[in-house]
């Protein structure tokens, strides 16, 4: 029998190099992401992310935790993947993660 975990860690390579090879051939993030928000399977439920704070499965947290990272705020805003501070205040960080002195610069939309 296989390792306990071997499953879904392959599934989550197979995952990475989809998204790797579908960037080097020149697929948009956003695009790619989109097919992996919202799949729905085993593990799934509440994270430690305090910006993500619920996933409905691996794929779903890995694509949210992508785009929050790496896309700019308007095409997060189609995917519909917001910080709880953006879906609350309806501002956008200028920058994907804090500043080190803990300021939080914003613009409002």
């Amino acid at each position: 029998m296989a390792k306990q975990g071997s499953t879904l860690h392959g599934l989550l390579d197979l995952l990475s190099a989809s998204l790797s090879r579908g960037l080097a051939a020149g697929v948009p993030l956003a695009d790619l992401l989109a097919d992996c928000l919202s799949t729905r399977f085993e593990p799934a439920g509440m994270t430690d992310d305090p910006q993500i704070p619920q996933a409905t499965s691996v794929t779903d947290y890995a694509a949210r935790r992508l785009a929050l990272d790496c896309l700019p705020y308007e095409q997060r805003q189609e995917l519909g993947v917001l910080t709880r501070e953006e879906r609350v205040t309806g501002e956008q960080r200028v920058w994907p993660w804090p500043l080190s002195s803990g300021i939080t610069v914003s613009r409002r939309g």
